[in-house]
C-alpha cells in the first residue's frame, strides 16, 4: 500500500536559493520534489543534506513558467533539508514523502499551456499498475485559479506565491488500480500548464483512513461564537477541538455553512476555574466553507478558539479521553485510550496556559505535530497518527518549550472508507508549512 508519511513547502517572494525543512526521512521510502520558477532562470537544481542523487520525472514549461518534477526512490534515512536553486526571480517548491512506492515512474501526461479564462479539461492519465497519481496545475498571477480533480484525485492543497501571485495546486491519490484518471480546472487570471505522473506502488491496496487538512482560527473575545473558514469535501469527517477561556461550565455547540449538527466526542474538559475545551465531529460531511463553535455564556467568551481536521476514510467515533495537568511542565501528556477498530487516526489535541514568543513542541516517536500556536490569544498545539490495530491503554505526549500548563482530549477515529492524505498550514509571502501522516 502506499501512503503519504508528510509534505513540507516553502516559497521565496525574492527570489535565490532556498530550503525546505522536513522531519527525518525513513529508510526506503519515496520523495517527490515539485519546483515552480521563472524561465528567465536557469533551470533548478536540488540537493539535500546527505547530496542524493535525483531523478527528473518531467519539465514543463508554459508562458515564460517552468515546472521540474524530481524524485529519489529508495532513500537513505537522515534527510532533513532539501535545498533548490537556480532561482533569481520568486519561486516555490514542495516536498512530498511515500511509503509503498518502488520509484518506477510509469506515466507521464501534460497540458502544454492553458491562457487567462481557460478551463481545462481532459487531461488523462493511463496508469498500467496500481499507483500512486501526482498531479500538478501551475499559473502565473493565479490567485482565483482553481483546481478541481476528478475522482480518484483529490486536491490536496495550494501553494501561492503571494508575492506577485502565482499559484501551484497539487491533487493526489494512492493505491489506484490500472485506468484512465483525469483532472480540470479553470485560471480566471495568468497563464499556466498541467502535468500528470504516476508512480508504481510496491504493496497491495488495503483500506485506510487519513487526514486532509487541519486549520485553526482564535479570537481574543469577548464572542459568543467563533467562526473558523476551510473549504471541505463531501464525505469528509470533520473533527473540531473548541475552547475558550472564561467559563468553565460553558456548553458549545457546532454548526456550519452546511447547517449540519455535529456530535460531542466524549465529554468537556475543564482547567482552572475559567478554561474549557471539548471535541466535535460529523461523519460523512456534506461539503462546507466554514464551522462556527457558538458559546452560551451570556455576553460571550474570552479566548475562543477553534480547530478542525477534515479525515477522508473515517467515520467511527472509537472512544475519547481527556487529561488535565493544572501545573506547569515542559511534557503535555495526554490520558490513557483504549480503541477497538483496527485502523484507527489518533489526534491529541492540547490548549496551553499562557503564550510565549519561543515556544516549540516536539513530537513523541511516530507522531506529527502538523500545528503549533505559542504566541496567539488562546495559545495551543494538536499531533496525529495512524494505528493499524486496537489499542490497550495507550498514551502519548509533546516536548514543549517553555514549562506551561495544559489540558488534553486524546480522540480516535475509526475507517469507513477509502483514502487520500494531506495537511495544510500557511503563513505569509514567504513561508515554509507542511504536514503528513505517520502509519
Amino acid at each position: 500500500m502506499i501512503r503519504r508519511v508528510q509534505f513540507v513547502g516553502n516559497t521565496n517572494g525574492t527570489g535565490g536559493t532556498y530550503s525546505i525543512s522536513l522531519n527525518p526521512i525513513t529508510s526506503g521510502n519515496f520523495l517527490v520534489i515539485a519546483t515552480w520558477s521563472k524561465t528567465t532562470d536557469a533551470a533548478p537544481t536540488i540537493s539535500d543534506n546527505l547530496s542524493s542523487a535525483y531523478s527528473t520525472a518531467t519539465t514543463q514549461t508554459a508562458n515564460s513558467q517552468r515546472l521540474v518534477v524530481f524524485y529519489l526512490a529508495a532513500v537513505p534515512s537522515g534527510i532533513t533539508t532539501i535545498t533548490i536553486s537556480g532561482n533569481a526571480l520568486a519561486a516555490m517548491g514542495v516536498a512530498f514523502e511515500y511509503s509503498g512506492v518502488s520509484g518506477t515512474l510509469d506515466q507521464v501526461s501534460t497540458i502544454a499551456s492553458f491562457s487567462a479564462s481557460t478551463t481545462w479539461a481532459s487531461n488523462s492519465i493511463t496508469t498500467t499498475a496500481n499507483d500512486l497519481l501526482f498531479g500538478v496545475v501551475f499559473a502565473n498571477n493565479g490567485q482565483t485559479l482553481t483546481f478541481a480533480p476528478n475522482t480518484p484525485f483529490k486536491k490536496a492543497f495550494d501553494l501561492p506565491q503571494t508575492s506577485d501571485g502565482d499559484d501551484m495546486s497539487i491533487a493526489d491519490q494512492f493505491n489506484v488500480s490500472p485506468g484512465t484518471y483525469t483532472v480540470s480546472g479553470t485560471c480566471l487570471s495568468g497563464t499556466g500548464g498541467v502535468v500528470l505522473l504516476s508512480f508504481t506502488a510496491t504493496t497491495p491496496v488495503v483500506q485506510q483512513s487519513t487526514v486532509l487538512q487541519q486549520n485553526r482560527n482564535t479570537a481574543g473575545g469577548p464572542s459568543t461564537s467563533i467562526t473558523l473558514n476551510i473549504a471541505t469535501n463531501s464525505g469528509s469527517l470533520l473533527v473540531a477541538f473548541v475552547s475558550e477561556g472564561s467559563n468553565a461550565t460553558d456548553n458549545f455547540t457546532v454548526t456550519d455553512s452546511a447547517g449540519q449538527t455535529w456530535q460531542q466526542a466524549g465529554s468537556y474538559t475543564s482547567w482552572g476555574l475559567a478554561n474549557r475545551g471539548g471535541v466535535f465531529f460529523i461523519p460523512n460531511s456534506a461539503a462546507v466553507t466554514s464551522v462556527t463553535a457558538n458559546f452560551t455564556t451570556g455576553g460571550g467568551v474570552s479566548s475562543p478558539a477553534i480547530e478542525v481536521y477534515e479525515i477522508s476514510g473515517a467515520g467511527n467515533y472509537d472512544n475519547s479521553v481527556n487529561s488535565n495537568n493544572s501545573a506547569g511542565s515542559t511534557t503535555v501528556s495526554s490520558g490513557s485510550l483504549t480503541t477497538t477498530d483496527s485502523n484507527d487516526v489518533l489526534i491529541l489535541f492540547a490548549a496551553l496556559s499562557s503564550n510565549t514568543t519561543s515556544g516549540t513542541a516536539t513530537p513523541a516517536s511516530g507522531w506529527i505535530v502538523p500545528w503549533t500556536d505559542f504566541t496567539g490569544s488562546y495559545p495551543g498545539e494538536s499531533e496525529y497518527a495512524y494505528v493499524s490495530s486496537p489499542q490497550n491503554s495507550l498514551t502519548t505526549s509533546m516536548t514543549i518549550s517553555p514549562s506551561l500548563s495544559y489540558a488534553t482530549v486524546f480522540v480516535g477515529f475509526a475507517d469507513v472508507l477509502p483514502s487520500i492524505q494531506a495537511i495544510i498550514a500557511d503563513g505569509g509571502s514567504d513561508f515554509q508549512w507542511g504536514g503528513g501522516e505517520i502509519y
